[in-house]
């Protein structure tokens, strides 16, 4: 790798002699130690010209506590000079920003240039608040990064107001970053639109496949152990580029999320992005090839409208290196929330727009609901999982799953266990050795999305499904969705355990379309001679009730 000192030397005519002087010199380098700068007021500005040398210099708070009317410590590159080695620690001290009215305000800034961009660079421990006198600020972040190899190290930090994130991110820059440990908590109460993610507790946007590969990167940013107590929308939301070749890789991994959704702006539905519609735990959007989602705690809070679980769009996993879904524990309700002036069906885990390479493994899925409209838990409707896919899709594995529809009162919530609905390649899902229950229906062909495309060339093999809690009339499978024409060929449930009342037998044609499935057994055959001995190559045909061999 060229350094800096060997780009200086390029086209400079030095003799013999001093380069191996200049050689013997790097050879046995003395490297100062950096400094330590103590900060005494807010706002404190450091760029990369306070920076001397290649040492680390390490921020302090002159005291526990300091407060900001606007922004609180900020550290930027500069054109031509970046900025890296540089520790904030803050212990266990507070900062405070964005005092009353303050629009724009952030606790702490890590800036770019248009070309150069900060690394190497920790935020560690203490406290990141926003004033409490600021209810209505616009546009607020406690931690906004930009650069690589930038880690926030058990920062417990808060925003509030209007269109607020707690940690904000995104951009060329972004690689190889990291939070690990410390509580995220947003107090914002409304948000100006839904559909432009405007308040994610934790929101890491616009990345580029290319800035993480040239670097050598694993992944744009690792989150770990990071608790996030509340949010009025999305707890985690990892966003790649517009463009399909240009996907975001997240880790995300031992995280306690609860968010609990509300939206002071809308009280009732006022078009498409203007709700609290959408409210998951996390949601990966353009992810690319080793995305991780693993080991997480997923719940709703009960104060407002609660919260999904796992939203996954156009995931582009590879066979040689899928996307992981494994190990979470999401339990959730959505309360009372409107889009399309409906009430919205609560979702566990929900795949769609053209998945590749996805593997849903050893996770447990609880939807509850109620049609009590006075409880947090009301619901019209309960998808633990609700798959979609298209014409190219292939290979989501869904393994091992615990996949739970519970109906807690009342008969008029429509409990779906599974829900396939726009799937038109054959191959895209299969489902294999998952233990499912429902109040309802345990398998659902199609849904309200697709027009005029129903789920085509589903494979189950070896689920375990039951009916609990029964409140409406049950059905093991479904096909079809209400009168429309839609084609649900060339499904195949292969060696399904029924327990409970749930049956083979027990299958719902919808009004219109075309239906259609095949239960299949695997039979263990044993070919024995008249003496009791095994034979060998035997040639043995199998015949059903249909006459079909």
């Amino acid at each position: 790798m060229m350094t800096r000192f060997h780009r200086r030397l390029q086209g400079v005519p030095v003799n013999r002699a001093l380069i191996c002087i200049l050689l013997i010199t790097l050879a046995f380098p003395v490297v100062a130690s950096g400094a330590t700068r103590v900060i005494s007021s807010l706002p404190y500005n450091y760029d990369a010209s306070d920076h001397s040398s290649d040492a680390v210099d390490t921020l302090v708070l002159a005291g526990s506590r300091l407060n900001s009317s606007g922004h609180g410590i900020t550290l930027s590159a500069l054109y031509g000079n970046e900025l890296h080695g540089i520790l904030v620690d803050l212990g266990t001290d507070t900062i405070t920003f964005g005092g009353s009215g303050s629009d724009n305000a952030t606790g702490i800034r890590v800036l770019g240039t248009s070309v150069y961009y900060p690394y190497d660079i920790e935020i560690r421990g203490g406290y990141v608040l926003h004033n409490e006198a600021n209810t209505t600020a616009n546009n607020c972040s406690a931690l906004y990064v930009q650069g690589s190899n930038i880690v926030v190290k058990n920062v417990i930090a808060n925003v509030r107001g209007i269109d607020g994130q707690v940690y904000y991110s995104g951009g060329i820059s972004v690689y190889n970053n990291r939070i690990e440990g410390g509580r995220f908590t947003s107090h914002v109460t409304g948000f100006t639109s839904r559909c432009d993610y405007d308040a994610p507790v934790v929101d890491i946007v616009n990345l580029y496949k290319a800035s993480m590969l040239d670097n050598n990167a694993d992944y744009h940013v690792y989150i770990k152990d990071l608790v996030i107590d509340d949010g009025p929308h999305m707890g985690i939301a990892i966003r790649g580029r517009g463009d399909e070749e240009n996907y975001g890789v997240a880790w995300i991994e031992g995280c306690s999320i609860q968010t609990d959704a509300r939206n002071s702006l809308y009280t009732v539905y006022s078009g498409l992005c203007h709700s609290t519609s959408n409210p998951y735990g996390v949601v990966f959007r353009k992810a690319g090839p080793g995305g991780r989602i693993v080991d997480n705690i997923i719940t709703s809070g009960t104060n407002w409208g609660g919260n999904r679980g796992i939203l996954i769009e156009y995931g582009r996993g590879t066979p040689a290196d899928p996307i992981t879904i494994s190990g979470n524990y999401v339990d959730v309700h959505e309360g009372p929330n409107v889009e399309y002036g409906d009430d919205l069906p609560s979702h566990g885990l929900r795949i769609r727009y053209d998945p590749h390479s996805i593997n849903v493994t050893n996770n447990t899925f609880i939807c509850t609901g109620d049609n009590d409209a006075a409880t947090a838990d009301y619901g019209t409707g309960i998808h633990p999982m609700r798959l979609s896919a298209s014409s190219s899709s292939a290979n989501i594995l869904i393994q091992n799953n615990t996949i739970k529809a519970i109906s807690l009162s009342g008969s008029g919530v429509a409990s779906y266990g599974v829900t396939f609905d726009a799937i038109d390649y054959a191959g895209s899902y299969s489902l294999e050795h998952n233990n499912i229950t429902s109040s309802g229906t345990i398998y659902k062909y199609g849904d309200f999305n697709p027009q005029d495309v129903g789920p085509t060339g589903v494979t189950i093999i070896g689920d375990t499904v039951a009916f609990g809690n029964i409140t409406i009339d049950p059905e093991t499978f479904h096909l079809g969705h209400l009168g429309n024409d839609w084609n649900c060929t060339q499904n195949v449930a292969r060696d399904i355990v029924y327990q409970n009342g749930a049956s083979d037998a027990d299958v719902t044609f919808s009004s219109g379309g075309t239906a259609d499935i095949s239960f299949q057994r695997t039979l263990m055959v044993s070919v024995k001679s008249n003496d009791n001995l095994p034979v060998t190559c035997a040639a043995v045909t199998a015949t059903n009730s249909y006459g079909q061999v």
